[in-house]
């Protein structure tokens, strides 16, 4: 296994059995969002009628991109921390 912090080639990653979680679909990340995650300061309600948790899939500077394709700015400075 790679130290922390190395990239993993992907024989390694398929080896480890990353590859399997990286291929999931948006709709599997979402569901086990909902079984597994508690999100602070969430209706539920509402997240559950909007279609479930937005999956972030890269991200690079103060930008992050969503599973839909969508660009966002990085700006959660209110709760812990910010990339501006």
């Amino acid at each position: 296994m790679p130290q922390q912090g190395a990239r993993l080639t992907a024989n390694q990653a398929k080896a480890t059995g990353l590859m399997d979680e990286l291929q999931r679909t948006t709709a599997e990340w979402r569901e086990i969002d909902t079984r597994h995650h508690l999100h602070p300061f969430t209706d539920y309600r509402a997240l559950s009628a909007e279609g479930g948790a937005r999956i972030i899939t890269r991200g690079d500077g103060v930008y992050l991109w969503d599973a839909d394709g969508n660009r966002i700015l990085d700006g959660m400075a209110g709760l812990w921390c910010v990339n501006v």
